[in-house]
């Protein structure tokens, strides 16, 4: 088994442009990665666990969050999943909705599968994905 130990890869045509090639599927490396994420507990004082890309957490209200990016994205048209962690207490399913603010800013909101009312949760993950300005 072969190992390659580098610091740094640089793509032959551009610097960010290196392809993975897996059998016959071809992709761009840089492309596949997350360009920000966030492990957060949404309850009391809002704080992230852990992060990649993570400027600050905003605690807009009950079950609504903002996610500042130190890097911004290139534009508004990035995409991202989040999750909420489920209730075993009363068994209410929770979801995360994930919209895109600013290039620099994402808007999150946590509410009942079966209502419209927005909860505050203490496991939240959102990753996004897109190109970094």
């Amino acid at each position: 088994m072969s190992e390659i130990k580098v610091d740094t890869l640089t793509g032959k045509t551009s610097a960010g442009d290196i392809t993975v090639t897996d059998g016959s599927a071809t992709m761009q490396l840089q492309q596949g990665l997350a360009k920000a994420w966030v492990n957060f507990d949404g309850t009391g004082t809002v704080a992230g666990r852990d992060s990649h890309n993570l400027a600050s957490l905003v605690d807009n209200g009950t079950g609504y969050y903002s996610q500042n990016y130190t890097s911004a994205f290139a534009s508004t048209n990035y995409a991202g999943a989040a999750n909420a962690n489920e209730n075993a207490a009363n068994g209410i399913n929770r979801c995360m909705a994930i919209y895109p603010n600013t290039s620099s800013k994402t808007n999150s909101s946590v509410w009942a599968t079966s209502n419209t009312t927005q909860y505050d949760e203490d496991f939240l993950f959102l990753i996004m994905h897109g190109d970094l300005a």
